[in-house]
């Protein structure tokens, strides 16, 4: 299944996650592809939040957390991936760094 969204379907997110598939995506202008991994609700924001390893995009191998509202022209890949233990916090990153298009919110 893959289709372009003109937004990031929630709904679509919940089915990458709980299959396994791929998704590509764009965020705050960059093209990514990401193996999501949990859908959640950042504590002190209440946004919702994808956390995912990063195929390809400008973290490419690391962890990195994405914005729900942020994401645009959400695409279901075919491709699926294996689990990887997700670390129980992100190192390394600063709130405040607007560089990093991937930092936790």
């Amino acid at each position: 299944m893959s289709f372009p969204l003109p937004y990031a379907s929630l709904l679509e997110l919940r089915v990458a996650v709980s299959l396994q598939h791929a998704v590509r995506f764009t965020f705050r202008g960059a093209e990514w592809t990401v193996e999501p991994h949990e859908l959640a609700q950042a504590p002190k924001t209440f946004a919702i939040i994808l956390r995912g390893w990063v195929q390809e995009g400008p973290l490419a191998g690391s962890w990195a957390v994405f914005r729900y509202s942020d994401m645009r022209k959400l695409e279901i890949l075919p491709d699926c991936f294996a689990p990887r233990p997700m670390p129980l916090r992100f190192e390394n990153w600063d709130p405040k760094d607007k560089k990093r298009s991937g930092a936790p919110v």
